[in-house]
């Protein structure tokens, strides 16, 4: 999305794991990327005031353990 976004625009990437944060964070950097910004947590704590254009979610596995 970001790239898609050609470096322009904001992208904000949540994930409830810590550790595939700080992966992502890897292929920002490696990729140049600055219009992302990265926060981990529990998605649906974000405030519905933010007001997103589009949201992709990447839902969990029924067979994954959280």
């Amino acid at each position: 999305m970001a790239l898609a976004l050609g470096n322009g625009g904001t992208v904000l990437a949540n994930d409830f794991a810590r550790e595939r944060i700080a992966a992502l964070q890897g292929n920002l950097d490696r990729l140049g990327l600055v219009n992302v910004s990265t926060t981990w947590g529990d998605g649906g704590n974000i405030p519905t005031a933010v007001g997103f254009d589009r949201v992709l979610v990447d839902a969990p596995c029924s067979s994954e353990d959280r």
